[in-house]
């Protein structure tokens, strides 16, 4: 499976856009954070807002009641 593109355009005001596999998703983009290091994997992290996440299985109850007690 060939890996995923990201791409990340932020002008001086901090708006931008952010795109996976050339799909504008900066809608639902609230922040991200970005780590590269010299012989290691560079990792992205989205804080995604207004996104509806199906989880199967056992995580995905457990999750689910986390998000449910962070809920003011």
């Amino acid at each position: 499976m060939p890996p995923m593109k990201v791409a990340i355009a932020i002008d001086p005001a901090s708006r931008g856009t952010i795109c996976l596999d050339g799909v504008d998703i900066s809608k639902h983009v609230r922040g991200l954070r970005v780590e590269a290091r010299v012989d290691d994997v560079s990792r992205v992290t989205l804080e995604l807002i207004n996104v509806q996440i199906d989880i199967k299985g056992e995580v995905g109850r457990v999750l689910q009641s986390l998000a449910y007690e962070e809920e003011p």
